[in-house]
């Protein structure tokens, strides 16, 4: 499937050290397209050594010694927020990263509190964030796209949208 995918122009691989399998599956595949994808993966480690470790696990998983992105993942609780802006926190493991050039870019990414995620935005300068966005978002009681995205325009940050078929409902 991922060669189908892109031998049709799919260039954006996304994954997680949180997704099962998916990382050794990729790893298994992507090595020989690197040079011509674009690859991101995240970390839901709130603290600096546990998101270093995810980084080295997925760069190993993944045969590649550098990603496209490398993001936070569902953050959802101010908690996290000041754990990952904290001592310690996983926002020193992505200085890091970048300064060593093992990541290019940064984000954040959620699922469910656009609040949460635009207050990460206001708080560093990530430059994405991946969040749930689809025509049924204006209906929903905690919209991402009134909430995030003027934040993310403001700070120039690039949006990736997921969830776009709204869970497959938009296909009914």
């Amino acid at each position: 499937m991922v060669e189908r995918a892109f031998n049709l122009g799919i260039r954006y691989y996304d994954t997680a050290a949180d997704y099962g399998p998916s990382e050794e599956y990729l790893g298994k595949i992507l090595p020989s397209y690197r040079s011509q994808i674009f690859l991101a993966s995240k970390s839901a480690a709130r603290d600096r050594d546990g998101a270093w470790r995810d980084l080295e696990r997925s760069l190993k998983r993944l045969k590649t010694d550098r990603l496209e992105l490398w993001q936070l993942h569902h953050v959802s609780f101010k908690e996290q927020l000041d754990q990952i802006f904290g001592k310690n926190g996983a926002i020193e493991a992505v200085e890091e990263a970048k300064t060593q050039k093992i990541i290019k870019f940064a984000g954040i990414t959620g699922h469910h509190e656009p609040n949460i995620i635009a207050a990460g935005l206001e708080r560093y300068p990530f430059d994405t964030t991946l969040v749930s966005l689809n025509a049924a978002d204006i209906h929903h009681p905690r919209p991402f796209h009134s909430t995030v995205l003027p934040v993310a325009k403001k700070n120039n940050i690039g949006v990736i949208a997921m969830k776009v078929p709204a869970y497959g409902k938009l296909f009914k």
